[in-house]
């Protein structure tokens, strides 16, 4: 589901995969169109890209999230033109060797990142989220090394950009409930 783009839509014909990897190339799909209408509009050099692989629980699903986080980390760089400076990845330990990760995808590092990032200015701001979530509402959360981190808390980080154009993406499962509670003017949000 999208919540600030009017018509957008993905359609992904005889793919023969396994269970969830369409879903997932859709919603990674959605995630590049973004960071071309940033390269379009001429903001590549000032939008910073943030993307969070959580926890795979499996070395299948680890491996998968760290490989979609690091195309879409080199999409925005070849592709959409943004500074390895303006693109930072988080996941788990052991991530492969890439110059944008960043370290650990832990709840404080995160943190960390959205406190640099609310301090730096205007630029726009992009927020992917690959792994598993879990809850309802507020609770929504996505599985991350040591604590989790919530709907509201995510809601809180966001808001700490004020008005500044933010994407946030949230490509987990089970993160249809953080659309509303994260909605906001000058926030495009898709789950």
């Amino acid at each position: 589901r999208v919540r600030g783009l009017s018509g957008a839509r993905c359609r992904v014909r005889g793919a023969h995969a396994a269970p969830g990897t369409v879903h997932r190339f859709r919603r990674a799909w959605y995630a590049l169109t973004v960071l071309s209408l940033a390269g379009a509009t001429g903001l590549q050099a000032q939008t910073q890209l943030v993307i969070v692989s959580g926890l795979g629980g499996d070395p299948k699903y680890t491996q998968e999230f760290g490989q979609l986080s690091g195309a879409l980390a080199q999409a925005a760089a070849k592709r959409a033109g943004l500074p390895d400076s303006a693109i930072t990845w988080l996941g788990e330990h052991g991530s492969p060797k890439s110059p944008w990760y960043r370290g650990v995808s832990t709840r404080e590092n995160l943190a960390r990142v959205f406190q640099r990032l609310s301090s730096s200015g205007n630029a726009p701001v992009v927020v992917i989220l690959i792994g598993h979530g879990s809850g309802e509402g507020p609770e929504t959360r996505v599985s991350l090394p040591g604590p989790d981190m919530t709907a509201a808390d995510f809601a809180r980080a966001l808001g700490s950009f004020g008005t500044r154009p933010v994407a946030f993406l949230n490509l987990a499962s089970a993160s249809g409930d953080m659309l509303e509670l994260l909605a906001a003017p000058s926030r495009v949000v898709m789950t």
